[in-house]
């Protein structure tokens, strides 16, 4: 993690946990537990005082209904902690547990793989036990947890997204604060075939290819889990650990043809193609010679995929010079250009163009944006195509290499913001979420790939009431209400110059129409009240603490 102020970050971080405290002893002083059994599943290891903290812990939470299953050859180091309020039982294999798992009879039990040294934090299973019977029974829960340094201090929170199956899948960001409903285990996964490391991410991962997450996963915004701190060095060999694991259970079950593995274990999936679509390249601009055709000339200097085609829509371009160019790529076949007589409106233009579009796929791309990467055009598509994929973006960055857009908040700043602005284009970020694809609820159109037929099903971009500001999130917040998720791809660079070609809306007209646009979403899309779900909501008590929050 990247603090702009480490003292003030964290303090804030106990400020939230004392909330937290106090939200947990409000749910449990006013709910009733119910009949939900908890099997903790412990790793044996020789290192006794880790044990016997962790196990210190779980008998701290005063929870009867519970099964600690400790598991390996009975050792004397080992034997000496273990007494009744333990409640441990001993498996000397993975295959011994699944048989007692297999025998249990409440549909209610929920099992977690922890390691030596893990803590649950006060009153963890109370809360957990009256949570789950109001959630329907998923399959997997997982809290948020944070590690603590030698003298149990919190420190390097995880505080994360609701499912966000994408970011699963570039890297584990639940970890081990992750609960399993037991009926899970009826089916057969390699899981307890294999080793007493990373079972929580084989199990994960096992269910992710099976396509038996979503739907079936809940996130608790609480850090009721704390770790032993990870050194950078141990925290790489386990990412890439979790890498190889996710070639072999994922890949094969799902169209993927290779992960691409950075240096820091996060995995790029790139997925298949069986046929390769046209895809219609959109660009308005009004005159803007210089930065029209350096954005074409990227694009047509960039290498891989090759079936496309560009629309350049001129909006009562003036300059002869620009007209001149226009025409000169015209008759070069490059681009077809089509004339938009009317007063500047985004949504309008867009929406004139996409009926002139002959691709299958649709890429909105302003006109000072500069491709740096040969594959992006082949990353945007494949990801499009997906099914259950709606709209795609991008890395953005500004051209002094800082971060312009990685990914748009709901409800940052009363409507919509970008996260992770000005950082720098090398830094990893919270919880690597500058170098991890991922799934927002919104993302910006400056470049935005969409298959055509989903952006017709939602009416397209509003002209009416969203002019210039915020179509572009509300076309995103459409397209995920029809059922599908909208995703950012950290692995696609491009260089933004941001709204070279237009005014200001600090002032006169301009300043009107963006407070009419602010209030339209307000009242359309509540986003001054409702959270990012994309996000982890307590991140709000510690954004303008974190690098994530930078102005």
């Amino acid at each position: 993690m990247h603090f702009r102020d480490g003292v003030q970050s964290l303090k804030a971080y106990e400020q939230l946990l004392l909330r937290q405290d106090q939200e947990i002893s409000r749910f449990v002083a006013e709910n009733q537990p119910q009949n939900c059994r908890f099997v903790i599943v412990l790793a044996d290891v020789r290192q006794t005082a880790l044990v016997r903290q962790t196990l210190d812990s779980i008998a701290d939470q005063q929870y009867p209904d519970l099964l600690v299953a400790l598991l390996g050859k009975e050792n004397e180091s080992t034997a000496e902690i273990i007494d009744d309020k333990h409640y441990v039982t001993r498996f000397n294999q993975l295959h011994d547990l699944r048989q007692a798992l297999d025998k249990a009879e409440s549909s209610t039990s929920y099992v977690m793989f922890l390691e030596a040294g893990d803590q649950l934090s006060g009153d963890c299973l109370g809360y957990l036990s009256r949570f789950l019977n109001e959630a329907s029974q998923p399959n997997v829960v997982y809290t948020d947890h944070d590690h603590r340094d030698k003298f149990d201090k919190p420190m390097n929170p995880q505080l994360k997204p609701d499912w966000n199956p994408d970011y699963f899948l570039s890297v584990n960001y639940i970890g081990r604060s992750a609960l399993f409903n037991i009926r899970v285990f009826q089916t057969e996964y390699p899981v307890f075939m294999g080793n007493y490391d990373d079972v929580a991410f084989q199990l994960l991962a096992s269910l992710f290819a099976d396509e038996e997450l979503d739907g079936a996963v809940v996130h608790i915004p609480l850090s009721l889990f704390q770790f032993p701190y990870l050194p950078e060095n141990a925290t790489k060999s386990l990412r890439l650990r979790e890498a190889e694991l996710t070639v072999s259970l994922i890949q094969p079950k799902l169209p993927i043809s290779a992960f691409n593995i950075s240096s820091e274990g996060i995995r790029s999936a790139q997925w298949e193609l069986e046929q390769k679509p046209l895809v219609s390249i959109i660009i308005p601009t009004r005159n803007a010679l210089e930065i029209t055709q350096q954005c074409i000339d990227s694009i047509m200097n960039s290498a891989g995929y090759s079936n496309f085609e560009i629309l350049l829509v001129d909006n009562q371009s003036d300059d002869p010079e620009a007209l001149a160019y226009f025409q000169s790529i015209s008759d070069a076949g490059i681009a077809r250009v089509i004339k938009y007589n009317e007063p500047f409106n985004y949504s309008a233009i867009n929406n004139f163009a996409v009926t002139h579009a002959k691709g299958e796929i649709l890429l909105f791309l302003n006109n000072d944006i500069e491709v740096l990467s040969d594959d992006w055009l082949t990353q945007m598509v494949s990801n499009a195509a997906r099914p259950n994929i709606g709209c795609v973006g991008a890395k953005l960055l500004y051209p002094n290499g800082q971060i312009q857009h990685a990914g748009v908040l709901i409800g940052y700043g009363g409507v919509a913001d970008h996260c992770f602005k000005f950082s720098e284009r090398d830094d990893e970020g919270f919880m690597s979420r500058l170098i991890s694809n991922q799934n927002y609820q919104a993302v910006t159109a400056a470049c935005m790939a969409i298959k055509k037929v989903k952006f017709l099903e939602v009416g397209g971009f509003e002209e009416e009431n969203l002019q210039v500001a915020f179509n572009d999130v509300d076309l995103c917040l459409k397209v995920q209400q029809s059922g599908v998720r909208n995703l950012w791809l950290a692995n696609v660079e491009l260089l933004h110059y941001e709204s070279l070609t237009r005014g200001s809306d600090s002032s006169g007209e301009g300043f009107e129409r963006f407070q009419k646009e602010i209030e339209y979403m307000k009242e359309t899309w509540h986003t001054d009240t409702q959270p990012d779900a994309s996000y982890n909501p307590n991140l709000s008590l510690v954004a303008h603490n974190f690098s994530i929050a930078s102005k």
